[in-house]
Parts: C-alpha cells; structure tokens; sequence
C-alpha cells in the first residue's frame, strides 16, 4: 500500500488480513516519516493453509484412566465474535478432537462427580500443508463426595481381600 500526505512523526504500522498470519511480529512496526521524505517497509505474512488439529486427552487425577463421558466444550477465546465452538463427550479412551483455526481457545472439561476443569489452548495456524497438531493432556479432579465414594470403595476392596486371605489361610491349615 502507498499512503500519501502523512504528517511527520513516530508511527505504528501494522498490517493484518484474514488469510494470512504474521511472521513472528513482523506484521508490526514503528517507523518515523520526516517531511519530504520517501519511506519504505516491507512485511513478511504467511499463507494460512486451513486448520490444524486439537487433541485433548482426558485423564483422572494424578494421570490416571480416562474418564469416560466427560464433556469437552472448546470454544474460541474471541467468542462470540469468531464463530468457532465445539462439544462432544469422549469414549472410553478420553480422547477429543477437533479441527480448528489458529487462535486461543478455551477448553473446559465437564463430568458428573468430577470438578470442572478449563484451560487455554493456543492453536497453531496452520501455514503449510503439513499439519501442526496441538495437544492436550488435562486432568479431572473429583469432587469431595466422589473423593469419599471412592476412598470407601478403597477400603471395601482392601477388607474383601484380607477376607480371602484370611480364608486361604484358614483353608491351607486344615
């Protein structure tokens, strides 16, 4: 672009478009124009060539098993301006996916019996046939009552195996 009639002075130029991602902030730039003076600035933006890849996996707390159906919402941090939002409650092997711009997101996740979780996802737009995935681990935490529930459960297992120990033993001494 050629702008013309600019008063001297200190500016900040930036240069945007939809299509195209800058280049490790060289979209921005400070120039100063002096009166009867000819400046030039060249930017360097790259091709966006679709989307990439978000990965969430879903764990139990401290990594444990996968928490099966746990509601994975991703929605774009500009929300509502940018359009791009996503839900789905994952399977047995915690897994989600979604094919999505280059921006934040916020990923929260969502279970019965488990805190809800969320988090900022920066997805890299994607500037190259090759895909550059983004990936996620993120945790559950239980809540109180399930924290009991399963201490409980815990202690019922420990006291059923003692229980069979116990009847081994008397069975071996016979």
């Amino acid at each position: 672009a050629i702008l013309n009639d600019i008063p001297s002075g200190t500016y900040n130029m930036m240069a945007t478009h939809s299509d195209y991602k800058e280049r490790r902030g060289e979209s921005k730039s400070r120039i100063t124009i002096r009166f009867g003076s000819t400046c030039k600035k060249s930017i360097t933006m790259y091709e966006l060539k679709g989307k990439n890849r978000l990965t969430v996996k879903v764990r139990g707390y401290g990594g444990g098993a996968p928490v099966k159906g746990t509601r994975v919402t991703v929605t774009h941090i500009m929300a509502p301006l940018v359009r791009e939002a996503f839900s789905k409650t994952v399977g047995s092997d915690g897994l989600f996916f979604a094919d999505l711009l280059g921006g934040k997101y916020h990923v929260k996740l969502s279970a019965p019996g488990y805190k809800e979780t969320l988090t900022v996802a920066n997805v890299s737009p994607r500037i190259s046939n090759s895909p550059q995935p983004t990936r996620l681990t993120m945790s559950l935490y239980p809540t109180r009552a399930t924290q009991q529930a399963l201490a409980e459960k815990a202690r019922a297992e420990r006291e059923a195996q003692r229980n069979r120990n116990s009847s081994r033993q008397t069975n071996a001494a016979e």
